[in-house]
C-alpha cells in the first residue's frame, strides 16, 4: 500500500459511522424477525401442551369414572357378601335348631 492508497483513520471512521444506521435497521429487522418467530414458537408450544393437558384431563375423567364404576361394583359386592352371611347365619340358626332338637 502506498501513501497515496492509505486511507487515514478520520476517512475509517466517517466509512463506518455511514454503515452504522443501515447496520443498526439490519439488526433491528433481525432482532423483530426473531422476537417474531419466538413467539410463534411459544405460542405453538403453548397450544401443544394445552392439547396435552385437555388430553391428560380428559384420560383422568375417564379413569375416575372407571374408578366410580369399580367402587359401585364393590359396593354391591360387600352387599351381596352381607346378604349371604346373614343367610349363612339363619341356615346355621335353623341347624343348631334341628340339632338341638334330635338331642336326647
Amino acid at each position: 500500500m502506498t501513501v497515496t492508497d492509505a486511507v487515514t483513520h478520520d476517512e475509517l471512521d466517517a466509512k463506518v459511522n455511514g454503515l452504522k444506521p443501515e447496520v443498526e435497521r439490519i439488526v433491528g429487522d433481525a432482532v423483530r424477525v426473531l422476537r417474531g418467530e419466538i413467539a410463534s414458537t411459544a405460542a405453538g408450544v403453548e397450544a401443544r401442551l394445552n392439547d396435552r393437558f385437555d388430553g391428560l384431563e380428559t384420560r383422568f375423567d375417564s379413569l375416575e369414572t372407571k374408578v366410580d364404576g369399580l367402587e359401585t361394583k364393590f359396593d354391591s359386592l360387600e352387599t351381596k357378601v352381607d346378604g349371604l352371611e346373614t343367610k349363612f347365619d339363619r341356615v346355621e340358626a335353623k341347624l343348631d335348631l334341628l340339632i338341638e332338637g334330635s338331642g336326647p
